[in-house]
Order: C-alpha cells, then structure tokens, then sequence
C-alpha cells in the first residue's frame, strides 16, 4: 500500500483511526490498521483500480433510472445522465445517437443502403 500511494494511506489512517505518525508504530499494527480500512477508502480505491466508490455508482445508476423514466412518461428534452458525466465514452455516445428522418421515403431509402450493404 505504501508503494501505490504512501499520502493516501496516511490521509485514510488519519481520518480512520487518527493517526498521524504511522512510522512511530510497529509495522504489523500498521498493517493490520491499513487492511482493516473501509473499501471506499482512497487507498483501497486506488489499489482496486476504480475511480469511484460502489454506492456512488450505485446512486448513479439508480438516479439515471428515474431520469429515464420521467423522460418516457413526461417526454423530457435531452435527459442528462450522470453515468455519463462519471465514465465518458465518446465511441459509445457515437454509436447510440439516433437517425431522424423527416418522411418514411427518406427511411426508406435508409433502409435500402444498410441491407444492401453500402452505408
């Protein structure tokens, strides 16, 4: 844990157990504080790999839900999504916008160019 973030870990056993000299204690106490840590501390977040802490997307997603759901019963425009804001992916936001065609000719003719290949 020292290697990954030595701040980091002084910061979670700071606010955890309020240390604030880890190095004037045995090693082993410190290593039993430093695993006893919460999952959403800095250091394990940062040693897990992930950017936020699970109830965060946990809220995220469960916002994103009622948003989408007072957009398909009250037609909202441009519904914002905050799992967009936390985790951006231009090639997925390119790939799921929708085509509006103004007359069912112009679908048509859309159509006929994906089936036959020449999009």
């Amino acid at each position: 844990m020292l290697r990954a973030s030595e701040q980091d870990l002084i910061c979670d056993l700071a606010e955890t157990y309020h240390i604030f000299d880890y190095r004037s204690l045995p090693v082993s106490l410190v290593a039993t504080l430093a695993t006893g840590l919460r999952d959403d501390s800095r250091i394990k977040l940062l040693m897990s790999g992930e950017k936020y802490p699970r109830e965060l997307i946990t809220s995220a997603i469960i916002a994103d839900r009622i948003t989408s759901l007072q957009y398909q019963l009250f037609g909202m425009k441009n519904p914002k999504f905050l799992c967009d804001f936390l985790f951006p992916d231009e090639e997925v936001e390119k790939k799921e916008q929708a085509e509006v065609f103004s007359s069912g000719e112009e679908f048509d003719a859309a159509y006929q160019r994906i089936v036959n290949g020449g999009e």
